[in-house]
């Protein structure tokens, strides 16, 4: 299947609004830089309290471990 993407991963679940913030810093002041919608899958990258740091593309960021589901 194409897109395979390697464990360990995230997969973004439903949230409020449809989308999820991605976040410079795992702070809910930091800027958001980018967003990720539900389903979507990202690797994952590093873990700290109540967030979890994934790769996009083009930037790494931080998105809230309330909306994502771990793959490991």
């Amino acid at each position: 299947e194409s897109g395979q993407i390697s464990k360990p991963y995230v997969v973004i679940k439903d949230t409020p609004v449809g989308f999820l913030r991605v976040r410079t810093d795992p702070d809910i002041a930091a800027s958001e830089t980018a967003q990720v919608k539900p389903a979507e899958k990202y690797p994952l990258i590093a873990e700290t309290d109540g967030w979890v740091k994934i790769k996009l593309p083009s930037i790494f960021g931080w998105v809230s471990n309330q909306y994502v589901e771990k793959v490991k």
